[in-house]
């Protein structure tokens, strides 16, 4: 028997779309296989001498709703990384994952734009 964790009654409500999200995509709906992905931002120099990858709002629902370390496989590595969901009180800002400068730049190329998606065991994959 399987079974799937869903957000509480006062869980903040892009941590409840991003479960129910989850939760689609394992039932199979069409509306969550056709969101099942999402892009970065274009990554800049600038993006790649800070260690960063700038995230748009679709793009956040494979992330936690709080700032905090997330695992990542990044064009097939696995990198732990610092993820800020840059909301705050008077708009909502595109998200920033921070990775080792090194690896980004070895990985990622200026003017990339990543495919983010969550790949096997809810480990979201950018490609």
């Amino acid at each position: 028997m399987r079974t799937f964790l869903l957000s509480g009654p006062y869980a903040p409500r892009a941590e409840a779309e991003r479960i129910d999200a989850e939760l689609g995509l394992l039932l199979g709906s069409r509306t969550a296989r056709q969101a099942s992905a999402a892009r970065t931002q274009r990554v800049t120099q600038a993006d790649l001498a800070a260690g960063r990858i700038r995230l748009p709002r679709e793009a956040k629902r494979f992330f936690p709703s709080e700032r905090g370390s997330v695992e990542v496989v990044l064009r097939g590595e696995r990198l732990t990384g610092r993820y800020d969901p840059r909301t705050g009180p008077d708009r909502d800002r595109s998200a920033v994952l921070r990775l080792e400068k090194q690896a980004l730049a070895r990985l990622v190329g200026a003017n990339e734009v990543l495919q983010v998606t969550r790949g096997p065991a809810g480990v979201v994959r950018l490609d």
